[in-house]
């Protein structure tokens, strides 16, 4: 049954299709599995051809869906080999032999005209199941069913090689009859379904999305298709009469098709689900379509609806599926040749069993599509998201134990969608919601998602929201691990229990600091959803980190807001360093499902280190060499392995320098830093000047402390005493501090030589003088100084003095 089709036979009956192309050894041209006729000008004078095809394997009961590609060809010939006149077979070893035809009874095509056989008025408005003589020959665009040959054995199943010999059709067009009446979805069956089986014509593969857009058949047909592919076994209907199920047809339309698997376990001639339709009919194919308008019409099968890219390209990729086929593995579709319209689908599927190998299954589809603003076959309308017959198919099923759809609202299981196709618009909606039904007996099932493709394979994420029936939810993440369902109570036409959820594309990070020098470390740092965040779901969130180098480090955190320096928090060892370069990205890990990283990385650069200071010895006496000096730890806490210090004895103008791991220091650390020969740098009575920097990760080095200066107390400090003459009332520089220059004066004037140095607190001499002493008075010194701390030598024959200085 399809849509209301009724299949009945007297005998025990079983359906397949015909696949995969053997070679041709008769006429002019040999069309094998490699190669196919390429008819370059429609419509040319062609000379007979023989299209050999192999069925599936079939015992003597079982029917297969016919169309001839040929003019000319009688029915019951279509098993002749040609040269030899004799019926041939495949049985299961692959070995040739000579079989009887089928009985002359069993020729039938569906004539989509006639009044239902009694019984089925309701499922269909017209149509039946006609015996057609044997000896007829086939029409152009119709489909048959015929019966194996009779001599074929009730068991085992074997294949049956049938051969078309003829004139190729070549005509730009062809057109074929359909009855019709007007579709109104969720309406009765009677109200919508006229079927009508038609066929390919052409002897190469026929394009669906450009036969079921063309503009001629755009509004006489429903806008699906549907292919027999008897996956479950005929059944008694009494009365000596035999039925098909609905289930047995795989559904297309443009947004895609359906797939089915054999008992819950993979159809072997189809390994990873690959019965799918992919959008063409093969050659020696017929399918049903269901007419929409009333009283019937004409459907067109065109040339440009052929299976190749261009007319000078054989389409043999193209020609790959039939139903029920066979073989290994199905040569992979070619995309659509006039028709390109962009999609992005998500195949669902139910299945009876944790472990998937129930012995029900049912699969349903939903995508998003923008249609095609120009195509050969003019303006194709976008989808929205209320019922079209172009993107939207009703579910065909008649199994009451299992059934899976989509419905467009909440409310009303009406229309039951099979597929349904929803606008993409020209930014996806992450906040759309698709709610699905379920019919099922008590027992445990999985859902999960088969396929999926367009944005939902370059990072829109997309969930199964699940109702918990308890005032709560919760999201699983399908596409990685099926969710599994165990219901104590049969759920039927269940249309609230489950929806289709979707994720943000991306997560958007540092909304206000990308492309800045952070001011801190604890510069707060922001992640949002865009499109809102989620509800109803626990959220944890992963921060990317990658430096200058390209290393990356990942850091998970609770929250989507938080300082850098959290950021960076438990890597080990840290990669945060000052005056340093990052990209950081965020993801969501949802219900312990981490999703893709943000597309758009934010860069940021962290700030160059702080100074930090001393603590309060500036002015005071150290009362031992061992008293320790500190560094203060507010800006210091982040990264900071070490310390440098500069200590400058004021007298002598030697600077002493080492770095330490701790942020303290004491002077015997520093006491024997000068050469052997010199006085020892720490003294008594003496004083000292000191400054401290930070080293960092990556050994950068914060500036320097403000200095601080103090004395090292008593004498009885002394290691070495050292005695120097000084004196310090011979001169004096003024005014200090000083902010544009100083001047100096002597206490006495013998009219002498005097000579003046002026050291940084690096030692560096930055200036010197020889004068009078009578003229030092009128120098003006330190105009170009930097601010900072200078150390004064006035030397004259008798007196050296020694003065620090400061510039503002």
């Amino acid at each position: 049954m399809i849509d209301g089709i009724q299949v009945s036979f007297t005998d025990t009956a079983i359906v397949s299709t015909v696949n995969e192309v053997k070679v041709a050894t008769t006429a002019k041209f040999i069309l094998n599995e490699k190669t196919q006729l390429v008819q370059q000008n429609p419509g040319s004078v062609n000379s007979p051809i023989t299209f050999i095809r192999n069925t599936n394997f079939i015992k003597r009961f079982d029917f297969t869906y016919f169309s001839s590609p040929v003019d000319g060809q009688a029915l019951n010939t279509i098993g002749y080999d040609g040269p030899n006149n004799n019926f041939l077979y495949y049985n299961n070893d692959f070995n040739g032999g000579i079989y009887a035809p089928p009985l002359f009874d069993k020729y039938f095509y569906w004539d989509a005209f006639a009044t239902p056989d009694p019984g089925y008025v309701a499922s269909v408005n017209t149509g039946k199941w006609t015996n057609v003589l044997e000896t007829s020959t086939m029409l152009t665009g119709r489909g048959y069913i015929i019966r194996a040959p009779q001599s074929f054995p009730a068991s085992p199943s074997q294949k049956w090689t049938v051969a078309f010999t003829g004139e190729p059709h070549n005509a730009s067009e062809y057109s074929y009859p359909i009855s019709g009446s007007t579709y109104t979805s969720c309406a009765s069956p009677t109200n919508k379904s006229n079927p009508n089986l038609v066929g390919n014509p052409y002897p190469c593969s026929l394009d669906l999305d450009t036969f079921l857009t063309h503009p001629f058949n755009i509004n006489k047909i429903n806008g699906s298709v549907y292919f027999w592919t008897h996956k479950v076994p005929i059944a008694p209907a009494g009365n000596g009469t035999y039925q098909y199920l609905g289930d047995d047809y795989i559904l297309y339309n443009v947004m895609g098709g359906l797939g089915y698997k054999l008992s819950g376990t993979q159809d072997p001639a189809f390994p990873n689900m690959s019965n799918r339709n992919s959008g063409k009919v093969a050659s020696c194919q017929s399918f049903f379509v269901n007419g929409v308008v009333p009283g019937g019409g004409f459907i067109k099968f065109t040339a440009d609806m052929r299976g190749s890219n261009n007319d000078e390209i054989a389409p043999t990729a193209n020609d790959g599926q039939f139903y029920k086929a066979s073989g290994t593995n199905p040569i992979p579709p070619a995309p659509p040749i006039r028709v390109s319209i962009s999609k992005s689908r998500i195949w669902l599927s139910v299945e009876q069993g944790a472990s998937g190998q129930g012995s029900n299954y049912k699969e349903t589809l939903i995508g998003y599509t923008n249609g095609q603003a120009n195509s050969d076959n003019g303006v194709i309308p976008p989808a929205t998201n209320d019922f079209e017959k172009l993107y939207d198919a009703e579910s065909v099923s008649t199994d009451q134990n299992l059934k899976f759809y989509s419905v467009l609202n909440s409310i009303t299981p009406c229309p039951k969608l099979a597929i349904q196709g929803r606008a993409l618009g020209t930014t996806f909606n992450v906040n759309d919601v698709v709610n699905l039904g379920i019919t099922c007996p008590a027992g445990t099932y999985r859902i999960k998602a088969e396929l999926w493709d367009g944005i939902f394979s370059n990072g829109q994420g997309f969930l199964l929201k699940v109702n918990n029936n308890d005032g709560t939810s919760s999201l699983y993440d399908i596409k990685n691990a099926p969710y599994v369902l165990t219901t104590s109570v049969a759920l039927t036409d269940n249309i609230t229990k489950f929806q289709l959820v979707f994720l943000p594309a991306k997560l958007m990070q540092i909304t206000n600091q990308c492309g800045t020098t952070v001011p801190s470390f604890g510069t707060q740092i922001f992640s949002y959803f865009i499109g809102g965040t989620p509800t109803g779901v626990t959220i944890t969130y992963v921060y990317k980190i990658t430096n200058s180098a390209g290393n990356s480090f990942n850091a998970y955190h609770s929250l989507d807001d938080q300082t850098l320096s959290n950021i960076f928090y438990g890597l080990n060892p840290s990669p945060l360093f000052f005056n340093s370069t990052y990209t950081i990205q965020v993801a969501a890990i949802i219900n312990g499902v981490q999703q893709p990283f943000s597309s758009e990385a934010c860069s940021i650069t962290t700030p160059i280190p702080p100074p930090t200071s001393l603590q309060s010895i500036c002015g005071t006496s150290l009362p031992s060499f061992g008293s320790l000096i500190y560094a203060n730890a507010a800006q210091s806490s982040i990264g900071a392995k070490g310390y440098k210090w500069r200590v400058q004895r004021m007298d002598t103008f030697q600077i002493g320098s080492i770095q330490t791991v701790l942020r303290n220091l004491n002077l015997n650390l520093i006491t024997n830093i000068l050469p052997s020969t010199s006085p020892n740098f720490v003294q008594a009575n003496k004083q000292y000047c000191v400054e401290v920097a930070i080293v960092y990760n990556g050994d950068i080095i914060s500036a320097y402390s403000p200095v601080c200066c103090f004395n090292t107390g008593l004498s009885k400090m002394n290691l070495t005493i050292n005695n120097t003459s000084e004196n310090n009332t011979f001169a004096i520089a003024y005014p200090n501090p000083f902010s544009n220059n100083f001047n100096l004066k002597l206490e006495t004037i013998n009219n002498e030589a005097v000579e003046v140095k002026v050291y940084d607190m690096f030692g560096k001499l930055v200036t010197s003088y020889n004068v009078i002493d009578s003229d030092i008075e009128k120098l003006e010194i330190g105009n170009n100084y930097k601010t900072g701390i200078y150390n004064i030598v006035i030397s004259s024959s008798d007196n050296v003095y020694t003065q620090r200085i400061i510039k503002r």
